[in-house]
């Protein structure tokens, strides 16, 4: 092999080693190093060695040497950054299983495996809902070109039996407009010509395939904020727009943030409550996040959508 090539491969080797044998709390000595290099059949002195941890450090390397050895003192990130990831990778249910500990295996080895064992300890993926559609990642991508490309696309989109077998409910044409991650799933914002603006499980979609047609109603979306969006729709769950006056008590606060944004104007009252006026788009999904307060929050108008929802009550209780 070629000096440049073994300098290369050193390097790499080197890299490897620091990343993952040690961090704050375990260091290698040079000989330890040296002797690491010589089990992958890479053969260094000491000199050599100082020389390559001198280079990794011109390149942003943030390596540290002490009486106990050297050590990767930083890496791209931090064990807590890495555990809020698998975090996220776990609660995810648009994430299947498998695919769950091949992320998180990833995601172990961006740090020494010393802190990687901590990360196998945070895991808990037995027993959660996951998707098992594993054609999600690559129907990502799809939408995501059809995007890029202004094409319509065209899919199927499949129902669950209850055996646990999947039947296809139909074979669907829109224009992609943007993704949206609302209550733990993946959905496809999109315009159909027959429904308008409409919604898709991303897991449920199948054989995603582009089209030449490029896509329709282009400037009903230009504008559309999808962080805005998604507070006003609730579990995707398609209704009409309105603008809705709600009323909570105090402690309620922290409720109405976290579901409408730190940014919503909170109208103080003197009986202890405060109202609000937010575009939702009505539908039974925003009515029972209504109700899940036990009546403590109102809807004060428009009058007609209270009436759907006393409506909605009245069904439920066979009134």
């Amino acid at each position: 092999m070629p000096k440049t090539e073994q300098t290369k491969e050193k390097l790499l080797a080197l890299m490897t080693i620091l990343r993952r044998e040690t961090d704050e709390e375990h260091h290698l000595s040079a000989q330890d190093i040296l002797n690491l290099l010589r089990q992958q059949g890479i053969s260094a002195e000491r000199k050599s060695l100082y020389r390559d941890i001198s280079i990794l450090e011109e390149y942003g390397w943030d390596i540290l040497h002490d009486r106990k050895g050297y050590y990767l003192a930083s890496d791209t990130f931090e064990l807590a950054e890495l555990k809020l990831l698998v975090d996220t990778i776990q609660c995810s249910r648009f994430i299947t299983e498998k695919k769950s500990y091949e992320l998180i295996e990833k995601l172990e080895s961006l740090t020494s495996r010393y802190r990687a064992s901590q990360l196998r300890r945070q895991l808990f993926l037995v027993g959660r809902p996951k998707a098992s559609n594993e054609q999600i990642y690559y129907n990502i991508d799809a939408i995501y070109e059809a995007i890029n490309s202004n094409c319509e696309i065209q899919f199927d989109y499949m129902s669950r039996r209850p055996d646990g077998s999947r039947t296809k409910r139909g074979v669907y044409t829109a224009s992609p407009y943007g993704l949206c991650w609302d209550s733990e799933n993946y959905y496809l914002i999109a315009h159909r010509e027959d429904k308008g603006r409409t919604h898709f499980r991303v897991d449920r979609m199948e054989h995603i395939r582009l089209l030449d047609t490029p896509r329709k109603s282009p400037e009903t979306y230009r504008d559309l904020n999808m962080a805005q969006y998604s507070k006003q729709v609730f579990g995707m769950f398609g209704g009409k727009t309105a603008s809705v006056r709600l009323q909570f008590p105090n402690e309620l606060a922290d409720s109405a943030a976290d579901r409408f944004g730190n940014d919503i104007m909170m109208i103080p009252q003197s009986d202890g409550t405060f109202t609000l006026t937010v575009d939702v788009d009505v539908s039974p999904v925003f009515f029972s996040w209504i109700f899940s307060f036990s009546g403590r929050v109102k809807i004060l108008g428009p009058e007609s959508v209270a009436e759907q929802y006393r409506e909605m009550c009245r069904s439920a209780a066979g009134i």
